[in-house]
C-alpha cells in the first residue's frame, strides 16, 4: 500500500496490471444480476402457476452468466490484464482458452436474456399480428445464439445483437399502439422495455472496442491479447448481466397492470395469484378494445 497525505491508496490496479478492473466490474454485475433473478422468482410465486417460458429463459441465461463470470475470473487469474510478454506460454494459452469460453458463454447468456423478453411479449399477445411478430423475433434470437461458436463473425454478431435489441424495444410499442388505454399507461409499458436500450449502447461499445483492438494489431504477429482484451471483456460482462436484469423489469406489477388496463393477454392469476389460487388459465381475457385491423 502506498501512503499519501495520511491516506492509503490501493496499488492493486497499476499501469502494468488492469486485471482488478475486470474483477470489480464482473463481480459487481454478477451480484446485481443474482439479486434481480431472486426478485423475479419472488414475484412469480407460486412458481407452479406463474412460471412461464420467459422465466425459464431468464434462469437459463443467468446460469450461463454465472459460468461466464467464472471463466472471466479464471482468465484474470491466468494473466488477463497484464502484458503477454510478462506471462509464460502456458499462462497465455490458459488465459486465451478462458477468454474464448467466456465469449461463447456470454452469447448463450445474452440469448437467454433476449428470449426472456420475446417470450414475455409472446405471453402477453393475443392477436395474430403480435404473436407472429414475437415468434419471428424469437426465431431470429435463437438463430443468433446458435452462431455463438463462430468467433470470426463476432463483430457481425454484435451488430445483429444491437438490431435485435432495437426490435425488442419496438415490438412492445407496436403491441400497445392500438390499445384503447391512457397515454400514461402506454408510456409506462414502453418505459419498462426501454430499460433495454442501454444494452444496445453496451453492445455497440463492445463492438467498437474489438474493432479498435483488431485495427491496432493489424499486421502484428504477436498479439498482446491479455492486455488489449480488457475493455471488450468488461463491456461483455456488463452488457450480459445488465441485459438479464433489464429482462426482469417489465415483469414488475407496475408494468403488467398497464397491460391489464388495455385488455391485453393477462388475467388476475398473473397479477394477483393470491386471489385466484385455483386458476390454471393464463390467456382468457381478449383484447376487446383493440382497434387494429
Amino acid at each position: 500500500m502506498a501512503e499519501t497525505g495520511g491516506e492509503q491508496w490501493s496499488t492493486a490496479i497499476s499501469a502494468s496490471d488492469r486485471g482488478p478492473l475486470v474483477t470489480i466490474a464482473a463481480g459487481l454485475m454478477l451480484v446485481a444480476m443474482v439479486l434481480f433473478l431472486g426478485f423475479r422468482l419472488t414475484i412469480r410465486w407460486p412458481w407452479a402457476k406463474l412460471i412461464g417460458w420467459d422465466d425459464w429463459a431468464t434462469m437459463l441465461g443467468s446460469l450461463f452468466a454465472c459460468g461466464q463470470s467464472i471463466a472471466v475470473f479464471v482468465a484474470i487469474d491466468r494473466g488477463l490484464g497484464v502484458h503477454r510478454s510478462d506471462l509464460s506460454v502456458e499462462q497465455s494459452m490458459e488465459a486465451w482458452h478462458a477468454l474464448y469460453a467466456s465469449d461463447v458463454i456470454s452469447i448463450v447468456a445474452l440469448t437467454g436474456s433476449k428470449l426472456a423478453v420475446s417470450l414475455l411479449l409472446l405471453r402477453l399477445s393475443t392477436y395474430k399480428q403480435h404473436i407472429y411478430a414475437a415468434r419471428v423475433i424469437t426465431g431470429l434470437i435463437i438463430t443468433w445464439g446458435a452462431r455463438a461458436d463462430v468467433r470470426g463473425a463476432w463483430i457481425g454478431l454484435g451488430a445483429l445483437s444491437i438490431l435485435l435489441e432495437v426490435a425488442l424495444f419496438v415490438l412492445p410499442c407496436f403491441l400497445v399502439w392500438n390499445l384503447k388505454m391512457k397515454l400514461s399507461a402506454k408510456i409506462t409499458v414502453i418505459v419498462g422495455f426501454a430499460f433495454r436500450i442501454p444494452a444496445s449502447g453496451l453492445a455497440l461499445a463492445r463492438v467498437l472496442a474489438v474493432v479498435k483492438m483488431l485495427s491496432a494489431e493489424d499486421g502484428q504477429v504477436d498479439i498482446d491479447f491479455t492486455w488489449d482484451y480488457v475493455l471488450p471483456t468488461i463491456y461483455t460482462s456488463v452488457e450480459m448481466h445488465y441485459s438479464l436484469m433489464a429482462a426482469t423489469i417489465p415483469c414488475m406489477h407496475l408494468f403488467l397492470r398497464q397491460f391489464s388496463t388495455g385488455k391485453c393477454g393477462l388475467t388476475r392469476p398473473l397479477l394477483e395469484p393470491e386471489l385466484t389460487k385455483d386458476s390454471q388459465v393464463i390467456w382468457v381475457q381478449p383484447m376487446s378494445n383493440y382497434t387494429g385491423p
